[in-house]
């Protein structure tokens, strides 16, 4: 599960028709915020929407879909919901992005790390493991809404999961008629509408190696994502390891603190910031140009590098800040 990154910075009057709560799920705060008619309705019917796709997408439950396609790999193509179809096309357009370095078959990996016991795995086994990740065994047939496996792959879609649980979220409150709003599951946030005030959100992002936020990030309408490596680690032998697997190595990725990205969906973010912090500093970049987006790299040294567009985010922070062009003309 990708760490918390990602602050709220909250500065407005509320109205009588602008409602917010934060619940704790799965050990992760949950926040709902938003602007409607029946605003407390409107809170408890995303909460509700966030728990049903967990449910479905959920590597642990035994009867989620995932779970399903887990168990009948190399065996048959099975039906899901239009929930799980999108998620996993994401999963898989991000995996052709990075060139697997996000990859929804790590599951054999994962299985293999102990994050809270601090165990490595031994090299035999992780080589093993390795064999079975390949996002390309996953076979998504759209006509007929089935996923298909192949023999020893394994689905976990913690690299995106909170990501589509707050897109879920969204599409319900807007479909619901709500003017405007935020959901927040973990790190992964999105925000639409016009707010009451008429002010941008502002969201803070956190300091990978210290206190406070090293960015704000003023947005009116997408989603943000930070992926980062300080909530799940422990350090053996004077080596730190934490829970962002690079799907090539089947050991912890080298080089970055944490990775935000600005997108539409916060699905596309969520695996997409999992899958730069994976590729590193450079080709990151890379990758936010040719797509035209957003972002903010620290690295392991401390150094903070914007895209162009956020340039104006960070605020005055102690180690370098190196900004790169996000996209032509900018």
């Amino acid at each position: 599960m990708k760490s918390i990154a990602l602050l709220l910075l909250f500065s407005f009057s509320w109205s009588l028709d602008f409602y917010g709560e934060t619940r704790f799920l799965w050990g992760i705060p949950v926040t709902v915020l938003v602007y409607a008619e029946e605003p407390v309705r409107a809170v408890d019917l995303a909460f509700s929407e966030i728990v049903k796709v967990g449910k479905k997408l959920s590597y642990y439950s035994e009867g989620s879909e995932i779970s399903k396609i887990n168990k009948n790999a190399g065996k048959k193509p099975v039906k899901v919901s239009a929930v799980t179809l999108k998620t996993l096309l994401t999963a898989l357009e991000v995996s052709r992005i990075t060139g697997g370095a996000f990859d929804p078959t790590v599951g054999p990996l994962l299985k293999l790390w102990d994050f809270k016991k601090g165990v490595v795995p031994e090299e035999r086994s992780l080589k093993e493991a390795l064999r079975k990740v390949d996002y390309r065994k996953v076979k998504v047939n759209e006509e007929e809404g089935t996923v298909y496996l192949e023999e020893g792959a394994v689905l976990h879609l913690g690299g995106i999961i909170k990501g589509a649980m707050v897109d879920s979220a969204v599409e319900l409150l807007k479909s619901k008629g709500a003017l405007a709003g935020l959901v927040a599951v973990g790190g992964d946030i999105r925000v639409f509408g016009k707010r009451p005030d008429g002010r941008p959100w502002r969201i803070g992002v956190r300091n990978p190696r210290g206190e406070g936020v090293i960015a704000v990030i003023e947005l009116r309408e997408g989603a943000v994502s930070t992926a980062g490596d300080y909530e799940r680690f422990f350090v053996k032998d004077g080596k730190r390891y934490h829970h962002i697997l690079d799907p090539r190595t089947g050991f912890p990725a080298e080089g970055v603190a944490s990775v935000t990205v600005i997108a539409e969906s916060s699905a596309f973010a969520d695996a997409l910031s999992t899958g730069l912090f994976v590729l590193g500093k450079e080709k990151a970049l890379d990758i936010l140009k040719k797509l035209g987006l957003e972002g903010i790299i620290v690295t392991e040294e401390g150094e903070v590098v914007a895209t162009e567009g956020l340039k104006g985010s960070i605020l005055a922070p102690q180690p370098p800040v190196e900004v790169y062009p996000s996209s032509e003309g900018k």
